[in-house]
């Protein structure tokens, strides 16, 4: 089973790669199939609850100040999910 430090490792990868396909155009066009999966599995992440129980974890102290943890800022995954919204969904119409 996964710890509770590997899964905020594995979800901030996908936040720090989500942000550089978002606003790097020669990303945004080689790397559309692989957002489209990593988006998936960042908003799966936060609508199951484990974002939020890692968040509070983290508001607690209990996560090292070692793990970088952009992935546990509100804004940050707010953000990202409406820059890959607003980039990637307008294309498709």
């Amino acid at each position: 089973m996964e710890s509770v430090i590997e899964r905020i490792q594995k979800m901030e990868q996908i936040f720090d790669t989500l942000t550089l396909i978002v606003n790097d155009p020669s990303w945004r066009i080689s790397g559309k199939t692989e957002a489209i999966q990593m988006m998936d599995d960042l908003l799966a992440y936060y609508e199951s609850g484990l974002w939020l129980k890692d968040y509070e974890m983290d508001e607690k102290g209990l996560i090292p100040n070692s793990v970088k943890r952009g992935v546990l800022s509100e804004d940050g995954v707010y953000n990202l999910i409406n820059e890959y919204q607003n980039y990637f969904l307008e294309k498709e119409l």
